[in-house]
């Protein structure tokens, strides 16, 4: 086996791969994080981001692209871009220690986080209430919006969002300002069991459900700009809802008890897909999404 050859190359990428995805199932966020600082568009958000990009670059479907690469190089003569791919490709451990998050006191996020500019900080001007208005008022939601429930029950996704916002405050956010909420937003590990009121939150683009107790997720169905979902380890039968999720790239749904990925066809621009620890039956599926390009790892 020669350096830069299809077999060398196709060897780091399976070890690479497998490093990769041993880190993202255990937990090893420090492995993750060593591997995306050497690529500058994934040297940022959640280890949990960060591992589905990183699995894009590295996954041996890649293969026939690294050995185009590989010939550009050499045929410019670029030593110094052989040596950029060489270090790319470099196989390496690391002795960390495991890392997963619990949140024990949520904190209080600002809206800027989350798209807000200046206009949605927290003064009473801007929300229209204090920590003494009334709740019915503060909520701003429709008697058709939750039915018969409390919106912000414990577990609840509207109870997570205050909690992340808000904390300890008597302060309850507003459907608008729901709506309002851009790019990512992060609920993971809060023991969430119903997603009523995700629905509202049609701008946000990237959505962090791990480590609760979701069994049903038919909220999501209203989020038509989401491009990065992750589900892991949560309560999941049944995914069918995410068909209708059509700007969906990345999805993560490890650790659930799905046997029918039959949706993921559903999803146009699907990039990347991780089904570990699912019962998956149908395995003709999982050939239709690679014969598309889509990255599935198992």
């Amino acid at each position: 086996m020669q350096k830069f050859d299809s077999a060398w190359i196709e060897e780091r990428l399976k070890r690479i791969s497998a490093l990769l995805i041993e880190a993202h199932r255990s937990g090893r966020q420090d492995t993750i994080s060593r591997y995306a600082q050497r690529i500058a568009v994934v040297h940022s958000g959640s280890p949990k981001r960060q591992f589905m990009q990183l699995i894009q670059v590295f996954h041996p479907d890649r293969l026939a692209v690294y050995v185009k690469q590989v010939a550009d190089h050499r045929s410019l003569g670029d030593d110094a871009g052989l040596q950029t791919l060489e270090k790319l490709l470099e196989y390496e451990t690391f002795s960390g220690t495991i890392t997963r998050r619990h949140r024990t006191e949520p904190s209080a996020r600002t809206y800027e986080e989350y798209g807000f500019d200046e206009t949605y900080s927290y003064g009473d001007d801007d929300f229209g209430f204090g920590e003494d208005t009334a709740r019915d008022e503060e909520a701003d939601f429709g008697d058709d919006d939750f039915e018969d429930a409390d919106p912000f029950a414990e577990g609840t996704f509207m109870d997570a969002i205050k909690r992340e916002f808000f904390g300890n405050l008597e302060l309850y956010p507003t459907k608008f300002e729901i709506e309002q909420f851009e790019g990512e937003l992060d609920l993971s590990d809060y023991d969430l069991n119903d997603l009523s009121g995700a629905e509202f939150c049609v701008n946000i683009t990237s959505l962090n459900l791990a480590m609760n107790e979701i069994d049903n997720i038919w909220p999501l169905r209203e989020l038509s700009r989401l491009e990065f979902l992750d589900l892991s380890s949560n309560s999941l039968e049944n995914a069918d809802d995410l068909g209708e999720l059509i700007a969906l790239k990345e999805l993560d749904l490890s650790f659930n008890d799905i046997d029918d990925i039959a949706f993921l066809l559903k999803l146009p621009l699907l990039v990347c897909v991780s089904l570990v620890g699912n019962p998956v039956k149908d395995r003709s599926v999982l050939e239709k999404l690679r014969k598309r390009g889509v990255m599935v790892i198992l």
